[in-house]
């Protein structure tokens, strides 16, 4: 009896380490699962006509397509950081006492994009705005990946034989001329391209 009780003990700790060990295990897929997210960022500094920071400012970023705000204050160098952005279009507003409203507004963020918005504010009243219209430059600035987003009527379009979407990522940046056809099974996808 005395080692049949032993026995007992090792057993159910043994499998509480193998319900831990599962735990984990799950916990690490998931965390890798749900970083393969959307969401994009919006950052920037304010600054003033002589390019001083501006601590302190309130920047708010409008989606405008969905109607949400996120307000957000400058910090000691004049700069500010919204991350977690869904894709979509907005306007970024910046007021501080004792200068003009800056605003630039038809910003495109698109999937998991960087995008950096300066705005310079001027002196003069806070109900006086300073809209900016000029674009925002095209090249990527933030990081060194190459993306991009295909609109779904581009995709709609596409004579695709077969369903077939390798032609239709050769409308994206980085995407290697001699991209050929995938091959593989259904399960199985490889791309092959050929480099000079």
């Amino acid at each position: 009896m005395h080692s049949t009780e032993l026995k007992s003990p090792v057993r159910s700790i043994r499998s509480a380490l193998q319900i831990l060990l599962l735990t984990v295990a799950t916990l690490f897929v998931c965390v890798s699962a749900f970083s393969q997210g959307s969401a994009g960022r919006i950052l920037g500094g304010i600054n003033d006509q002589t390019g001083g920071a501006v601590s302190g400012a309130t920047v708010t970023i409008i989606d405008t397509q969905r109607n949400l705000t996120r307000t957000l204050t400058t910090d000691n160098a004049g700069e500010y950081n919204a991350p977690n952005l869904l894709p979509g279009t907005y306007t970024v507003r910046a007021v501080f006492q004792g200068f003009k409203t800056a605003e630039r507004s038809g910003i495109t963020l698109e999937v998991n994009q960087d995008l950096r918005v300066d705005l310079v504010l001027q002196p003069g009243e806070q109900t006086e705005r300073v809209t900016v219209t000029e674009a925002l430059p095209m090249v990527e600035t933030t990081n060194a990946e190459l993306g991009g987003t295909l609109q779904s009527a581009i995709i709609a379009d596409l004579p695709m034989n077969g369903r077939n979407f390798a032609p239709a990522s050769q409308f994206l940046p980085a995407v290697p001329a001699g991209l050929r056809a995938p091959t593989g099974s259904a399960r199985m996808t490889t791309f092959t391209s050929s480099r000079a």
